[in-house]
């Protein structure tokens, strides 16, 4: 896992207003200010993927997806993986779960407004 290149951060400059009401960033610096700030990943492999979620437990399949969305720069690169890991974990938390299942995988994202 890297830092964030500039397509990355050109995405997000691009595409922030999915995330937020208003601007959070206005140029490339201050983009890449701001997923710092918020420990944004991007995960360019399935190995960087795997080594992320090391310690879970993880279906094949709910991995093919977790590496899908960390691979997909036409949503903002990093962001759809962060939520969609953030929700994961709170579903897991909430349930006393270790294990990484496309089920749960589904609940995130029901979550998310995309």
């Amino acid at each position: 896992m890297d830092t964030y290149d500039d397509a990355c951060l050109e995405t997000f400059l691009k595409k922030q207003r999915q995330l937020f009401r208003e601007d959070v960033a206005t140029n490339l610096d201050e983009a890449e200010a701001f997923l710092e700030d918020c420990m944004a990943i991007v995960c360019k492999n399935l190995d960087e993927v795997r080594d992320y979620l090391e310690g879970y437990e993880v279906e094949e399949a709910a991995m093919a997806e977790m590496v899908s969305r960390a691979n997909n720069r036409q949503s903002g690169c990093f962001r759809l993986l962060d939520r969609t890991l953030n929700n994961v974990l709170r579903i897991l938390k909430q349930k006393g779960g270790t294990r990484i299942t496309m089920k749960v995988v589904g609940e995130a994202s029901s979550m998310m407004m995309l």
